[in-house]
């Protein structure tokens, strides 16, 4: 059996183009809507408060006046406090280290330089003040420092006032001229026992220096170095200068 393969044409299926109406002349298009516009912001600034009117003149003056008496109040109890500290320490010159005083009196100072009142200046300079230290002055713990080596080296407290002494000698001489008032305090007298302090040597040898500076003393009050053997024991030593 014989089978046949026959082709069939399909009839071509014509394409459809779309049909586009144009739009008539008078009909509008539609416009695109755009967002509100929004209002103007709000001024939400606080007003401006009024400006009080300024005190009085009398009101003025009466707080300036009350300022400057609570200044003079606080100066004069510092005063007070640098006088105490004098008759303890024989010195004004109150070092940085101790504290609120000595930056005080370093205040002071700065404020001659600037115009410091007159009555002030002369109180403070009745106490000795240095208006311009070379070097800050140790404290009374630095200068027992210093006595603390001298009797480690030299095996005594009996410093000397001349050259080789120096101000230690005259420190340890204020020590024990506070001792015999009853002005040293007993913290300080009891640090100046703990390392063996003589606060009345009997037999403390002068130098030849602090003999001589004794008879320029009794020159300047008698007028003449011709000191007797009477007047204790600088009489003796012109004595024995002579016999020499």
């Amino acid at each position: 059996m014989v089978f046949l393969k026959v082709k069939i044409d399909e009839p071509a299926i014509p394409a459809i183009e779309p049909v586009i109406e144009p739009l008539p002349v008078d009909v509008p298009v539609a416009a695109v809507p755009h967002p509100p516009i929004p209002p103007p912001p709000v001024d939400l600034a606080v007003p401006a408060l009024p400006v009080p009117p300024p005190p009085p003149a009398d009101v003025v003056l009466h707080r300036l006046h009350r300022q400057q008496e609570q200044y003079d109040q606080k100066w004069d109890a510092k005063y007070r406090e640098l006088v105490e500290y004098h008759g303890r320490h024989g010195t004004a010159n109150v070092p940085q280290s101790e504290g609120v005083l000595g930056r005080w009196v370093g205040r002071q100072r700065e404020a001659k330089k600037k115009g410091l009142p007159e009555d002030r200046v002369q109180l403070l300079e009745r106490l000795g003040i240095d208006w311009a230290p070379k070097a800050d002055v140790p404290s009374w713990d630095e200068r027992l420092a210093e006595l603390t080596e001298y009797l480690r080296c030299h095996g005594t407290t009996n410093v000397s006032t001349s050259n080789r002494g120096g101000k230690l000698g005259s420190w340890v001489r204020i020590q024990r001229r506070l001792y015999k008032s009853g002005k040293l305090s007993q913290d300080k007298a009891e640090k100046l026992n703990a390392i063996g302090f003589d606060f009345a040597p009997k037999n403390v040898q002068k130098t030849f220096d602090e003999r001589f500076e004794e008879i320029l003393a009794y020159k300047a009050e008698h007028g003449d170095s011709n000191v007797p053997m009477s007047h204790t024991t600088l009489g003796k030593f012109v004595a024995n200068l002579r016999a020499r």
